[in-house]
């Protein structure tokens, strides 16, 4: 287990794993994995394409329950997967004020503006999403994110589909989070562009391995 940061060692723990696998169709996906996320801490999972990482994530927050081995979350959390969540027939604005609503929030459209115009789409601030890029799509649910006062962000392949410039204004706002306090766990397959706390690779079963699960 990589604690990363050895400052972070005092903070409370928000995320916990301990020999975790899972399992799809009785296969056994990865290696046992024992990891733990603090607060003001990053976790990186790593590893190709179909080696669990999005299984590994959906386990966490309870929506895969072919499981082994124990995990733990001890705070609030937003999850997001590779599915963004938009209504395409909406605008980003709409977008934004609709999930400040969904999370018990009053809706307030100047924050959505400003949330919007950070991510660098203000252009596009009343245009549907059905015609945007995949990358602009991308930038929208990211800006939903700032209007969330949940401490652990769980987030699958968040650097897909962004070019540099907004990579980086991703990393700002990880870092930004993590200095008050949040925590992040998210997945990525692509060259680095973010340096975690810490970092787990799901490598595939070996023989050993197999025989336990």
């Amino acid at each position: 287990m990589s604690l990363g940061n050895t400052a972070l060692r005092d903070e409370k723990i928000t995320v916990e794993t301990k020999n975790l696998q899972c399992f799809r169709d009785e296969r056994c996906l990865f290696a046992p994995i024992s990891e733990e996320v603090r607060v003001g801490g990053s976790l990186e999972v790593k590893g190709r394409n179909g080696s669990g990482k999005t299984t590994l994530l959906r386990a966490l927050i309870g929506l895969h329950r072919q499981t082994r081995g124990s995990f733990s979350i001890s705070t609030s959390f937003l999850y997001q997967g590779h599915k963004l969540g938009l209504d395409e027939s909406m605008t980003p604005v709409e977008n934004l004020v609709w999930f400040q609503a969904l999370n018990g929030r009053r809706a307030n459209q100047s924050s959505a503006f400003r949330n919007i115009d950070f991510l660098g789409l203000s252009e596009k601030a009343d245009t549907p999403c059905q015609f945007l890029s995949a990358g602009q799509k991308k930038k929208v649910s990211i800006a939903r994110w700032l209007d969330s006062d949940k401490k652990l962000w769980l987030l699958d392949e968040p650097f897909t589909s962004l070019d540099s410039e907004s990579s980086n204004v991703l990393v700002s706002i990880f870092d930004k989070h993590l200095v008050n306090g949040g925590s992040i766990v998210y997945s990525n397959h692509i060259d680095a562009v973010y340096t975690p706390s810490s970092e787990v690779r799901l490598e595939p079963v070996e023989l050993e391995d197999i025989v336990e699960c």
